[in-house]
């Protein structure tokens, strides 16, 4: 999604961000999601130990 400065959206945008660590404290994984208005998202995890 790219935004048009010009033509900024007028309701919130949201910018998240998760990182994911395995037990000794490293990084498994990175991502960064933006949510805009009208736009819905789900996630789940699992956790095993």
């Amino acid at each position: 999604m790219e935004l048009d400065p010009a033509d900024p959206p007028r309701e919130p945008v949201v910018v998240m961000t998760a990182k994911f660590v395995d037990s000794e404290g490293n990084v498994v994984e990175y991502g960064v999601d933006l949510g805009v208005p009208g736009r819905k998202w789900r996630t789940e995890s699992e956790v095993a130990q």
